[in-house]
C-alpha cells in the first residue's frame, strides 16, 4: 500500500497555491494533520477556521467547508508561520486581481452550561460579528448584510440574535493574530470575525446535535454568500450575477456517486404502478352487477423488490459525506421520501397504506377544499359531453405522440423516448420516459390533444431534459415533484387550449374524494356522495373512487388541482415556466435549481413542448398572470 506524502510545508506549496489562482485553477491542497486550503476559482475573499485543539477539528469548521473558498488550519503551533505566510500571499494574489478582500474568520464562543432540554432559549441561536473600530464605516454594508441574514437563522422556532462589535484588535481567544493591522491595510483586506454560540454542542457531554448543526450550516452558509457578494460589488472589481453564482461549482465524486445511487433505487421499482389494480374495469363490471352495494376487489402486481433490502441500501448511502448544505439537503429529502414510498409497497391493501400517503401527499387543506367545491358548484356535471365527439383509437394515439416525439428530436437529435401499444397496462402510462397504452383504452377525440400535452410534454419531456443534467435525480423526480409536475402537465393543457371545463371538475372531484376518504368514509360512501351530491356520472364516480382508494388510501388525486393553483401562483409572481422544464422539480426547489444553474451545475432543457410556440400562449400567459386561481381560472376555460 502506498501512503501519499503530505507536502512540505515551505514556500513552494505557497507558490503553487498562488500559481493556480493567477492561472484561475482550482485548488484542493491538503497539508499538516487535514489542514486544507480550497478554491473553486478566483474570488475576493476567504472564510477561514483555525482549530485551538491539535489534531482535532471542531465541528464549526464544517460551516465552511462547503464555501467556495476556504482556509481550515489545525491547532499545532510549528504551522503558524507556514499558515500567516500562505494567508498573505493568497490574499496579495487575489487582491492584485480584484482591488480588494474580505478575510472572514469563524471561531466557537463558550459552550453554555444551560440545559438545552428544558429552557428552549438555550438553543437561540447566536452570533457576534467582530469587525475592525477604524475601517468599520467604510464597510457598513457588508456588516449590515451578515447580522440581517444570520438572524434569519431559526433553531427550535427560535430566531437568531446576531450582534456587531467593534473592537481595535481582532483575535479569536487562544489564537495569535493573523495579520497585522498595517499588513492588512497595504493588502486592502478587511477582516471580519464571526464568533458562533455552540448550542449545537450538548452542555453535559460535548456531544454535537447533527440535527443542529445541519440547521446552522445552511443558515450560515446563505449569510455568508450574501455577505461576500455586497462586498464584492461594493468593494472589489469583481461582478458577480448574483449571490448563488458565489456557491461552489465543482462538485465532488461523492455527489455523482450518491446521485447514481439514489436514482437508482428510484428506477428499482415504479411506485404508482405498484399500487394501481390491475383489474380496474372486471372491477368496475363486478361492482355495476352488485348494485354498487358491495366495494370492488382490486387486484396488484407482485412487488418486484425486497422492501427491506432496499432500506438497507438507502441508508448505507453516505450522504454526510456532502459539504455542500444545498446538495447534502436535496439528496437528504429524496432519501426521507424513497424510505416512506418503500414503507407503503408492504403496507399496500392495509389502513396503514393511508398514513403513508399522508405523509407523501399531505392532507387536504380547507383552502383547497374551498375551492374544489366552488368549482363543482359553478361547472354543471352535464357540462361539455366529451363522448358525442367520438373516441380516439389507441394506434392513431400513438401516432399522434409519434408526431410530438418528432418535433423534439428536430431539437436534439438524441431524443430516445417510444410510446407503445400493450395489454400489459391499462390506459395510458408514463414510466421511464416512455408511453404506453393499454389496447382497450377509450381516449375521447377532444381529450387527445390535452393527453398529449399532459402525458408527452410534461411527464415525458421533463423526464428526458432531466436526463441531460449530470444530476440524474432531476429525470426521476426531486423529493415532492409530483404536485408541481402535474399542476404544470394541467397547465399545459390550458396553454395548448385543451383544457375543458368537465376536465376541471374531474380534478375538484378528486379533492373532494380525498376529503371524504381522510374523514374516514367508505368507498361506498364516497362513490354515492361523488354521484348523488356533485352530479358525477356513475362510471366517472367509479374512477375517481378506485384512484383515491387504491392501495388502501392514496390522496395523490389531490395534487392536480392543488399544483394548478400553485403553478398559476407562480406565474403570476413573475415565474419563469422554462424553468420548470429542466426536469421533475417542486415548488420549494425553484430557487435551489435557479442557484445552481447560476453555479454552472444545472444546464437550461434542451428541449421545449410545442404548445409554447403556439401564438395564444403568451397571450394566455398574461391573462392568467391577471386572474385568481378559483372562480375567474375556471371562466377562462373553454
Amino acid at each position: 500500500m502506498t501512503v501519499k506524502k503530505k507536502p512540505d510545508l515551505d514556500q513552494t506549496f505557497i507558490n503553487i497555491v498562488c500559481e493556480r489562482i493567477q492561472n484561475n485553477q482550482r485548488i484542493h491542497r491538503l497539508f499538516q494533520e487535514d489542514s486544507v486550503i480550497h478554491m473553486d476559482h478566483q474570488v475576493p475573499f476567504l472564510c477561514i477556521y483555525r482549530c485551538k485543539e491539535k489534531s482535532k477539528e471542531k465541528k464549526i469548521a464544517s460551516f465552511i467547508r462547503g464555501e467556495i473558498s476556504f482556509l481550515i488550519v489545525n491547532g499545532k503551533k510549528s504551522i503558524v508561520p507556514f499558515v500567516r505566510n500562505l494567508t498573505d500571499q493568497t490574499i496579495a494574489s487575489l487582491t492584485n486581481l480584484f482591488g480588494g478582500f474580505l478575510l472572514l474568520e469563524l471561531w466557537e464562543g463558550e459552550l453554555s452550561d444551560a440545559n438545552q432540554i428544558t429552557d428552549p432559549t438555550a438553543v437561540t441561536p447566536g452570533f457576534k460579528i467582530y469587525v475592525p473600530e477604524f475601517d468599520s464605516e467604510d464597510y457598513g454594508s457588508t456588516h449590515d448584510t451578515l447580522q440581517e441574514n444570520l438572524t434569519y437563522i431559526r433553531v427550535h422556532k427560535q430566531r437568531a440574535t446576531a450582534e456587531i462589535v467593534y473592537l481595535k484588535k481582532i483575535v479569536p481567544p487562544g489564537l495569535s493574530l493573523l495579520l497585522a493591522d498595517s499588513r492588512r491595510q497595504t493588502l486592502n483586506c478587511h477582516y471580519i470575525g464571526l464568533e458562533v454560540s455552540p448550542i449545537y454542542s450538548n452542555p453535559i457531554n460535548g456531544d454535537h446535535y447533527p440535527l443542529i448543526v445541519r440547521q446552522l450550516h445552511r443558515g450560515i452558509s446563505h449569510a455568508l454568500r450574501r455577505t461576500f457578494f455586497e462586498f464584492t460589488r461594493k468593494h472589489t472589481s469583481h461582478r458577480p450575477k448574483h449571490y448563488h453564482a458565489l456557491g461552489r461549482r465543482a462538485v465532488t465524486k461523492y455527489v455523482w456517486e450518491i446521485d447514481r445511487e439514489l436514482t437508482e433505487i428510484s428506477e428499482s421499482f415504479d411506485f404508482l404502478l405498484q399500487v394501481t389494480p390491475i383489474n380496474t374495469l372486471s372491477a368496475w363490471h363486478a361492482f355495476k352487477r352488485n348494485g354498487f352495494a358491495r366495494a370492488p376487489v382490486f387486484h396488484y402486481r407482485p412487488h418486484p423488490v425486497d422492501p427491506t433490502f432496499l432500506k438497507r441500501r438507502l441508508y448505507n448511502i453516505k450522504i454526510v459525506k456532502i459539504e455542500d448544505p444545498t446538495l447534502a439537503a436535496l439528496f437528504r429529502e429524496k432519501r426521507t421520501e424513497l424510505d416512506r414510498q418503500i414503507s407503503m409497497l408492504p403496507d399496500r391493501g392495509s389502513a396503514n397504506f393511508l398514513y403513508g400517503s399522508l405523509q407523501l401527499y399531505e392532507k387536504v387543506s380547507n383552502d383547497l377544499l374551498q375551492t374544489a367545491e366552488t368549482i363543482l358548484e359553478k361547472i354543471s356535471g352535464r357540462s361539455g359531453n366529451t363522448g358525442k365527439s367520438g373516441y380516439m383509437s389507441p394506434d392513431k394515439f400513438a401516432k399522434r405522440a409519434e408526431e410530438e416525439f418528432e418535433l423534439y428530436r428536430q431539437q436534439d437529435s438524441n431524443f430516445s423516448a417510444k410510446v407503445e401499444v400493450t395489454s400489459k397496462v391499462t390506459g395510458l402510462i408514463v414510466s421511464q420516459g416512455n408511453l404506453y397504452i393499454g389496447p382497450d383504452t377509450k381516449i375521447p377525440v377532444k381529450r387527445a390533444e390535452a393527453l398529449i400535452q399532459h402525458e408527452v410534454g410534461t411527464h415525458i419531456l421533463t423526464y428526458y431534459n432531466g436526463k441531460q443534467q449530470r444530476f440524474q435525480l432531476l429525470a426521476c423526480g426531486l423529493s415532492g415533484y409530483e404536485e408541481f409536475q402535474e399542476g404544470l402537465a394541467v397547465l399545459s393543457e390550458y396553454l395548448a387550449g385543451s383544457l375543458s371545463r368537465p376536465r376541471l371538475r374531474l380534478l375538484a372531484g378528486r379533492v373532494v374524494a380525498a376529503h371524504y376518504l381522510e374523514q374516514g368514509a367508505t368507498f361506498i360512501e364516497t362513490f354515492r356522495r361523488l354521484d348523488r351530491n356533485h352530479d358525477f356520472s356513475q362510471r366517472i364516480a367509479y374512477d375517481i373512487t378506485m384512484r383515491i382508494y387504491r392501495g388502501g388510501g392514496l390522496t395523490k388525486d389531490a395534487i392536480y388541482l392543488r399544483g394548478l393553483i400553485n403553478i398559476i401562483k407562480y406565474i403570476r409572481e413573475g415565474g419563469d415556466i422554462r424553468l420548470l422544464l429542466v426536469g421533475k422539480i417542486s415548488s420549494r426547489h425553484v430557487p435551489i435549481i435557479e442557484e445552481l444553474q447560476l453555479r454552472g451545475i444545472i444546464i437550461p432543457p434542451k428541449i421545449n413542448p410545442s404548445y409554447l410556440e403556439l401564438p395564444e400562449t403568451s397571450e394566455r400567459l398574461t391573462q392568467l398572470a391577471q386572474k385568481q386561481p378559483a372562480l375567474e381560472f375556471v371562466d377562462m376555460i373553454i
